[in-house]
């Protein structure tokens, strides 16, 4: 709030939104307010302002320039957002439910009792082969599909 003389009339000029209406009291009362101001901007300056975005806002003497002075939110949140769907990529990846797991064990299971089935029912002409080298001697006498 500042006062301003235009072609020798007092206007109360409001420093927020820089209209400018006709002063009507009297010069004791304008002292009044202008104490009142100075002490309002001693009291604003511990309790600076907030911008729309959470920041405290600091303005330079020089003018009329904002800096952000807060921590940057935004920018935590963003990262853990992402990081919430690398973890849940991985753990999907990675994980194996119990019925997954139920249907491979069953399925390895029914693969180990058919090859044990086709291993006892293999007959061979000879029960030793397993064991050693045969020699062209042992195969002489069997027909070429034997």
């Amino acid at each position: 709030m500042s006062y301003v003389l235009i072609n020798g009339k007092r206007y109360y000029k409001d420093d927020r939104t820089g209209r400018a209406t006709v002063d009507n009291v009297s010069q004791a009362e304008a002292d009044r307010r202008a104490q009142r101001t100075r002490g309002a901007m001693r009291s604003s300056v511990s309790n600076r302002p907030k911008s729309a975005a959470g920041y405290s806002r600091r303005t330079s003497s020089a003018g009329n320039r904002t800096t952000h002075t807060s921590f940057p939110w935004k920018v935590i949140i963003i990262c853990a957002v992402i990081a919430m769907f690398i973890g849940a990529f991985l753990y999907n990846h990675s994980h194996v439910s119990s019925e997954e797991k139920a249907i491979t064990d069953y399925m390895n299971a029914q693969q180990a009792n058919a090859a044990d089935e086709n291993e006892a029912e293999a007959t061979y002409l000879m029960p030793d082969s397993t064991e050693r080298y045969l020699e062209a001697s042992d195969i002489e006498n069997y027909s070429h599909d034997e």
